[in-house]
């Protein structure tokens, strides 16, 4: 294998922004498929997950001084990409002050949970608390945040997914190239066996349908769903690491990734909402034009002040959020 770190995460990361797009567009057809729904959970169990484990290896050298710095830049992305895509709300006369700091929307609650994980994970390492004991007790107060705190705030979510950027922090480096390096035939096994466990674990668990509202549900159906979640994540995340290579084709444009994930959501608004006036259906070609029209001015948008500057803002430190 040639994948060097670097370019190897920056295409995987682009890839998943992609993804987003298509699953955003996805979501909104009015009659799926069997097949579509299947592969809408598995991109919602996918997507956001990978976005947080990459956050989490690429963030095991972190310091305290470079945290701290990182928070401004932080506060300043999350909050300008809020605005942006509260402007819908304020067109119909529903915004409210409250909603625009407790109830992130579109994904930018990621941005101020990473200095989070970060500080608390290097806290953690000077407690020197074994790996499985520190990972148990994030995985309990990531179901206690999603199940009793996500009525009251989108930013439970970060202890949601604190596990899995704990798994990406800690999870050696050798073991993730050892992976990548099986064959084929390795691969497709794990392949079919991680597809039957999918398919059987949704067909006979009594599952919560939806990760984002697990505190509407039962908590034995609630803590069940979070544990097979968890347990799809890494799966799917494994397949992921294997599949996504370093790409040339992609090497100018792998870097605009935060630029899609942050961008994307207003984007599509704005083309279905052109396409509501027509009077036409979404439906799935349309879908896919769309998620390519729409990461086409996303990466276009991401390389022009003032979306630039908001993505990575400098600040007379020279503080950004690169690490992102």
């Amino acid at each position: 294998m040639t994948d060097t770190p670097k370019p190897f995460w920056q295409t995987l990361r682009f890839m998943l922004s992609s993804l987003m797009v298509l699953t955003y567009y996805l979501d909104r057809l009015l009659a799926p498929s069997a097949g579509v729904e299947g592969l809408m959970i598995a991109f919602n169990t996918t997507l956001i997950p990978m976005f947080v484990f990459i956050s989490g290896y690429l963030s095991r050298d972190i310091t305290k001084a470079e945290i701290s710095r990182s928070v401004i830049p932080a506060i300043i992305t999350c909050y300008g990409f809020q605005m942006i895509d509260t402007i819908p709300f304020i067109l119909r006369g529903e915004f409210s002050w409250v909603n625009f700091f407790i109830m992130p929307l579109d994904g930018v609650w990621f941005i101020l949970a990473v200095p989070v994980w970060q500080w608390v994970s290097v806290m953690n390492i000077e407690l020197r608390h074994h790996p499985l004991i520190s990972f148990l007790i994030l995985f309990a107060i990531g179901f206690v945040g999603l199940y009793w705190l996500q009525p009251y705030t989108g930013f439970a979510l970060t202890l949601g997914y604190f596990p899995i950027f704990f798994l990406g922090r800690r999870i050696p480096v050798e073991t993730i190239m050892r992976w990548r390096n099986q064959s084929w035939m390795v691969f497709t096994v794990f392949l079919l066996g991680t597809v039957l466990l999918f398919l059987w674990c949704y067909h006979y668990l009594p599952l919560a349908p939806d990760f984002m509202t697990l505190w509407q549900w039962q908590i034995d159906e609630a803590l069940l769903t979070y544990c097979v979640f968890t347990l799809f994540n890494l799966l799917f995340g494994a397949l992921s690491l294997y599949l996504i290579r370093y790409s040339h084709l992609l090497k100018d444009i792998a870097p605009k990734s935060l630029g899609v994930y942050l961008i994307h959501p207003i984007l599509c608004v704005i083309i279905l909402t052109l396409l509501e006036r027509t009077g036409l259906r979404l439906d799935l070609p349309m879908a896919i034009l769309f998620t390519l029209i729409t990461i086409t001015i996303a990466v276009g948008l991401a390389s022009i002040y003032p979306f630039k500057w908001l993505l990575a803002p400098k600040l007379p430190a020279g503080k950004s959020i690169e690490k992102l």
